[in-house]
């Protein structure tokens, strides 16, 4: 992969203005997404995701018909790698945490630390799932090719995205389902100027053995 300046001003303001043009659907459907999130116990939050990957990707991509909130439900034809990806990842994280939070306040920042590693690695994942159609280990694996010739910027980028999109939390716990989609937008807008059409031969798996 071909390493990618990342322009922490530009990609932010980027994300800004998309976010701040398409307040109204970007809050709909980060409210839906999150509630069904939530009163599913995390179930439904990889199709929800997914769903927004979609919308955002049709934003930048300036798609018509333009996308609408309803558009979030999309996610479900991506159901199973969605929830799949979303299960080992947050469940990585959750392990790391059990493992090291027990060591006391030595070790318990590095839980955080490692949780941080592997959103930045994985950061890409749900968008080649709907974009490209990987499951959910090729994302995983495609998200690292990304991510790891850029991957202390991205890594940056990603902790301020994610500080940015949480400002919500701040008002309120409801504040958090209206500004969410704001680290997207970010992450998004990174995705687009890293995975350029020209690398996707060397992002798809290989075939299976004996097709050809």
């Amino acid at each position: 992969m071909n390493k990618v300046e990342v322009d922490f001003g530009k990609w932010l303001q980027e994300a800004f203005d998309l976010y701040k043009d398409h307040f109204a659907l970007f809050a709909l459907a980060g409210a839906i997404g999150g509630l069904l999130s939530a009163v599913t116990v995390g179930v439904l939050f990889g199709p929800m995701l997914a769903g927004m990957a979609l919308i955002l990707l049709r934003l930048l991509d300036k798609s018509e018909p333009r996308p609408q909130p309803a558009d979030l439900f999309k996610g479900f034809e991506f159901f199973l790698p969605a929830f799949l990806l979303t299960l080992v990842v947050f469940g990585a994280s959750m392990l790391i945490g059990l493992i090291l939070m027990p060591f006391g306040l030595i070790l318990r920042p590095l839980a955080y630390v490692a949780g941080l590693f592997l959103q930045t690695a994985t950061m890409f994942s749900i968008f080649l799932i709907v974009d490209r159609k990987y499951e959910f280990w090729p994302a995983i694996l495609g998200s690292y090719d990304l991510v790891k010739v850029n991957f202390w910027p991205l890594l940056a980028l990603q902790l301020v995205a994610s500080l940015l999109g949480g400002l919500g939390a701040l008002g309120c716990c409801v504040g958090v389902l209206v500004t969410w989609p704001f680290t997207y937008c970010v992450i998004a807008i990174a995705y687009r100027r890293c995975a350029v059409r020209g690398d996707e031969p060397a992002l798809n798996p290989p075939p299976p053995p004996g097709a050809g």
